[in-house]
């Protein structure tokens, strides 16, 4: 494991997003798409959704951007909502010498995600909303990371994504210095041409599907 300093910096009040008015209903029409994609991916075959996961896991591996990156801050995806799976992706940052692993904790009462390092798969367990999330806390300042890869619900091409409406990975995005690469996770059938969009959310700059690698 790469050994360096770190400080308790969490990600602060930047992410917080005052209510606004929805002229354009771009709050109902997200929240239809969310729960269309939720249908179509929660019946996926468990077969089906590891071999594809797999692929996906592979495409994000062979990408420049985790070649390149140090500290790598992916998420941990939960099975039962058939999130593209992370263990791969996991596993190969653990095994580098060169790489750091960070993990997203929810804070929901906060409203945030901090980061934490973790070196051992042993240390996470089902946290937050069922989310495997370290047992040991070791935080870290968001700037310090070279490489987010992200879950979402639904995705475009321009890098806007779709999560569950807690604008929490939106934040995390925030708080990531320009710069830094941001990979979405998705099946190719959560990629859209254009999704609706609200001022506070955030693109990633690519997304890796089972057949492709898509630059925003």
């Amino acid at each position: 494991m790469v050994k360096r300093d770190v400080n308790s910096t969490s990600i602060k009040a930047a992410g917080k997003h005052a209510a606004a008015p929805d002229p354009g209903g771009i709050v109902e029409q997200k929240e239809e798409l969310r729960q269309r994609i939720r249908e179509k991916r929660y019946v996926m075959a468990l077969d089906e959704y590891r071999r594809t996961s797999e692929k996906i896991e592979l495409g994000v591996i062979k990408t420049p951007e985790f070649a390149a990156a140090r500290e790598v801050c992916c998420y941990v995806h939960k099975e039962s909502t058939r999130e593209p799976a992370t263990d791969a992706i996991l596993r190969a940052v653990l095994a580098d010498p060169g790489k750091e692993l960070v993990v997203p904790i929810t804070r929901v009462k906060e409203g945030r995600i901090d980061l934490s390092i973790v070196d051992d798969l042993a240390d996470l367990r089902p946290s937050t909303f069922g989310v495997p999330e370290p047992v040991h806390e070791y935080i870290i300042d968001p700037s310090t990371v070279n490489l987010v890869i992200v879950p979402c619900l639904a995705v475009d091409r321009r890098g806007f994504r779709l999560g569950y409406g807690k604008a929490f990975y939106d934040k995390l995005l925030s708080a990531i210095p320009a710069g830094v690469p941001a990979i979405a996770m998705a099946f190719e059938f959560q990629v859209f041409p254009e999704i609706p969009v609200a001022p506070h959310d955030k693109p990633v700059s690519a997304i890796v599907t089972e057949k492709r690698v898509i630059r925003c």
